[in-house]
């Protein structure tokens, strides 16, 4: 099942790429200069994660380093994708107590060994900015698709490759609103707020509340 799902997402990812394209080159013939422009590069990214329900609470700061592309489908929409590594503590090993008769302990009881987890990612997000119109008509900063602007990423995420839990996937949907600013015309610092909405291991259903900080450099 978890293997005709990922199928179904690369070939979904690649249908969408491939009209994502098309739509650039219609885009790209046109004389309005108003328009965002296709990007592509590297981006190291600190995210905050709260996550809270009525029995606990945790807070996690994972870091991730990414590849993107950012390809254009209209004057001030596009579609970033990419795929990276994340890092942030998790649960690396476990093991069982044996059950002990005299002093009925053991048996369900867990010894668990936490440290930095290894997880890989790929994810899709469609963009719209749509403040870009106004900060070129007020002679902004718009390099690098500097702006305000609304995200919908859909990301898969693996458990953590060097840890002694089973590889699993999990699926994320965050509706983030974010702002761009272009440092140089190839660095720009990125923020972004929103809500997660997680299926772990395609099973349980989480909402955290999520803020991210990015840098990021486009070849161009």
């Amino acid at each position: 099942m978890k293997r005709i799902l990922f199928t179904i997402t690369l070939l979904l990812v690649t249908i969408f790429a491939s009209f994502a394209q098309k739509e650039t080159f219609f885009a790209d013939k046109t004389s309005d200069p108003v328009s965002i422009s296709n990007l592509q590069g590297i981006t190291a990214e600190v995210e905050m994660k709260v996550y809270k329900n009525s029995i606990s609470s945790a807070i996690l700061f994972p870091v991730k380093i990414s590849y993107f592309n950012e390809i254009k489908l209209g004057k001030t929409t596009s579609v970033l994708f990419s795929g990276g590594i994340t890092g942030l503590r998790s649960m690396l090993d476990y093991t069982i107590r044996p059950y002990d008769p005299k002093t009925q302990t053991g048996g369900d009881i867990f010894d668990l060994k936490y440290g930095l987890g290894l997880q890989l990612s790929v994810a899709a997000e469609p963009r719209w900015y749509f403040n870009y119109k106004d900060r070129v008509m007020n002679g902004r900063n718009t390099r690098l698709n500097s702006g305000l602007y609304f995200g919908m990423p859909v990301e898969l995420i693996t458990t953590p490759l060097n840890s002694k839990v089973p590889l699993q996937l999990s699926l994320n949907l965050k509706p983030t609103i974010g702002y761009r600013y272009a440092i140089t015309n190839k660095m720009f610092v990125e923020a972004s707020t929103g809500v997660s909405f997680t299926i772990l291991h395609l099973k349980n259903s989480f909402k955290p509340f999520c803020a991210g900080l990015k840098l990021g450099y486009a070849f161009k």
